[in-house]
């Protein structure tokens, strides 16, 4: 039964820094040139998913929703997977490996994984502009490139 829990938003970035810099240059006869240089920069903790089955494991006509089971080693140690003993000895390491890898699933081992619960790693943006800029008697025209 779908029940509504407690959790992280998709859009919920614990930290984020964003900071901007602008600058503008008065130039030319009269001050009549001007050329101004902007900056923008984000750095941000990483975006928010789930730890998913590729299937419809509980058969809600979903393919892409239900949140995946992290074994532990010994429940690993007794999981059937397809193939010969070699191919799932192997499939075992891996899942294995992979679990261990992720500080977050080897740390909730035993444990269905939360929505929404892992980030991606931290991420920047920037981004520059400048403007030119020129007087004329009562109007004041700008050209951007970024």
């Amino acid at each position: 039964m779908n029940q509504a829990v407690a959790g992280p938003s998709y859009y919920g970035n614990r930290h984020r820094f964003v900071g901007s810099f602008s600058k503008r240059f008065v130039y030319g006869r009269q001050g009549g040139l001007a050329t101004t240089v902007a900056a923008v920069a984000e750095y941000a903790e990483g975006n928010r998913f789930s730890f998913t089955y590729a299937g419809d494991i509980n058969n809600d006509g979903s393919f892409d929703n239900d949140l995946f089971f992290i074994p532990t080693a010994a429940q690993l140690g007794q999981m059937r997977f397809a193939g010969t003993d070699a191919q799932q000895t192997a499939q075992r390491a891996a899942l294995e490996s992979y679990i261990q890898q992720d500080a977050y699933l080897s740390a909730n081992r035993g444990q269905v994984a939360g929505k929404f619960a892992s980030t991606t790693p931290w991420r920047s943006t920037s981004a520059c502009c400048r403007s030119f800029g020129l007087r004329t008697s009562t109007t004041f025209s700008l050209a951007s490139t970024c």
